[in-house]
């Protein structure tokens, strides 16, 4: 009796399990960038990855990354986005700003971010995810997320290094789906995209930065 329950239950849950499953379906591909959306996620809203080959070694591309202050220079749509803590070179509590699609409100958010060097330093992966409870008060004309995460994943190759990003979160509030389709797309383009630039832009300018992840790749497994 408990086999055929079991049977049961698994004839029922497959084809859910099936749908959830949504295919990647590729929604930008240009100036080096491509981008893929799957609509799953909170709310059934999309889930966004995007990936870029950047002229720069990993350990660069990480100084760049970490760099807090200035990552509105190529983080996508980014009207403000500030460090709150940083209890080590790989763990951060940040605060970001994005602009939203007129007439929409900006959103905004606190992240805790954390990340893992592997493979002697050729392989980074920093997690993002919302703070539990947000230190930075509301400003007027934005509505909080409550849901953003994703990941940043750096892998060598050869002389540069290849980085997925993938990101998906609840805006918060009412969003029409074209804004949220739109939107969606466009933030990791136009990050990857910048940051693609920026980069190689950058090298040398992180001695300091760089020298301590070096160290810490060299003591990774």
């Amino acid at each position: 009796m408990r086999n055929l329950l079991a049977i049961a239950t698994i004839l029922l849950l497959a084809p859910t399990a099936v749908l959830a499953a949504e295919p990647w379906e590729v929604v930008k591909d240009s100036d080096g960038v491509k981008v893929w959306m799957q609509e799953t996620g909170p709310r059934g809203l999309p889930v966004l990855r995007a990936r870029t080959r950047i002229n720069a070694s990993v350990i660069d591309v990480l100084a760049v990354i970490t760099d807090i202050g200035p990552s509105c220079e190529w983080a996508g749509r980014c009207v403000e986005e500030r460090l709150i803590e940083r209890p080590d070179m790989l763990h951060t509590r940040m605060y970001s700003r994005r602009k939203g699609p007129w007439p929409l409100d900006d959103r905004d958010f606190e992240l805790e971010t954390s990340g893992v060097i592997s493979n002697g330093g050729a392989r980074v992966l920093i997690r993002f995810h919302t703070a539990a409870k947000a230190r930075t008060p509301l400003p007027s004309g934005t509505v909080r997320m409550p849901v953003m995460r994703g990941s940043y994943l750096l892998e060598r190759a050869g002389q540069a290094t290849d980085i997925t990003f993938r990101v998906e979160g609840d805006p918060g509030g009412w969003i029409p789906k074209w804004a949220i389709s739109w939107t969606a797309a466009a933030i990791p383009y136009e990050s990857l995209r910048a940051l693609r630039k920026r980069v190689p832009k950058m090298r040398g300018r992180y001695v300091d930065v760089v020298r301590a992840f070096e160290k810490l790749a060299a003591a990774a497994p």
